[in-house]
């Protein structure tokens, strides 16, 4: 079995769901062991066990949480590294020019400042932010998970 860790930063909690579903799409479908890690929570993380590795984070303000940042500064070389975001833009009106835009904003600019990572699949997802009690915007959807991970398990053996 492939051995594969998604680890997270989150502030709105859509981060951990995505992780969520994406551990078990690929435990129950593609037969990936799976460890799933809240940075926030968790210390130093031991990658010498798995040969992907997933990371994630929340966006507000148009940036990545710390603990993802302090994250990438690992050696991640011999690693099939893919890399998701959640934010509200990125799938706002189904607009597959919004999902481009936010990618490249919150993902392929912001990895120039990480030149050993190298990811294998990127992708943005929608978001939820809730602003005194009342959904502001809420375009998360499971089945882009679910789409991205069928894309992806391909690459990750």
């Amino acid at each position: 079995m492939t051995k594969t860790l998604i680890v997270y930063g989150t502030r709105m909690g859509m981060a951990a769901k995505t992780a969520d579903v994406i551990a078990e799409v690929l435990s129950s479908k593609h037969k990936h062991t799976v460890d799933v890690v809240n940075l926030k929570k968790s210390g130093k993380v031991n990658l010498d066990d798995y040969k992907n590795v997933i990371i994630g984070t929340g966006i507000a303000i148009g940036q990545w949480t710390r603990h993802v940042k302090k994250f990438l500064k690992n050696n991640l070389k011999d690693k099939k590294v893919c890399f998701y975001v959640c934010s509200g833009e990125a799938r706002a009106e189904n607009s597959e020019e919004k999902l481009h835009v936010a990618i490249k904003k919150y993902i392929d600019d912001k990895l120039v400042k990480y030149p050993k990572i190298k990811p294998v699949a990127t992708t943005a997802f929608g978001g939820r932010l809730i602003m005194f009690g009342k959904p502001m915007v809420d375009n998360w959807k499971k089945e882009h998970i679910e789409d991205w991970v069928k894309e992806i398990s391909k690459n990750l053996k």
